[in-house]
């Protein structure tokens, strides 16, 4: 084992030590867990910091099959740290995220046969105008 990498085991073992004495004294500790690089709108929805981009567009492209690299290339803008703390967020967060991706879905589909039906739509077809 390396020096680094038995310095490493040394400093988890510490705090793991840290956190099992304090639980053992004080009971359940609560964690707050913090993301580099995304805030909450107004509305609660996460973005990445600077951006107008959604944690939620991020966690579609990876659900596409696309990895972090691919995404940047996607969107050269945003670093490697914002792309991963965004699908560390997603992954945290996947149960609510996976259902609102399933709502905003459900709403598209919605939408998209209602706009298939517009009176205008029909008023072009029964003048011909459109197939």
């Amino acid at each position: 084992m390396g020096r680094s990498s038995r310095a490493r085991q040394i400093a988890r073992m510490t705090i793991e030590w840290e956190v099992s004495s304090i639980c053992h004294r004080w009971g359940s500790v609560m964690a707050t867990i913090t993301y580099p690089h995304l805030i909450e709108t107004a509305e609660g929805t996460p973005i990445i910091e600077g951006t107008r981009i959604k944690v939620l567009f991020i966690a579609r492209e990876r659900l596409a099959g696309k990895d972090a690299d691919a995404i940047q290339r996607l969107l050269p803008d945003l670093t490697l740290g914002q792309i991963h703390s965004a699908l560390a967020y997603y992954y945290d967060h996947q149960t609510e995220m996976d259902e609102e991706i399933a709502r905003r879905d459900r709403m598209f589909e919605q939408r998209k046969a209602e706009a298939a039906e517009s009176p205008l739509k029909r008023k072009l077809k029964d003048r011909g105008l459109i197939p």
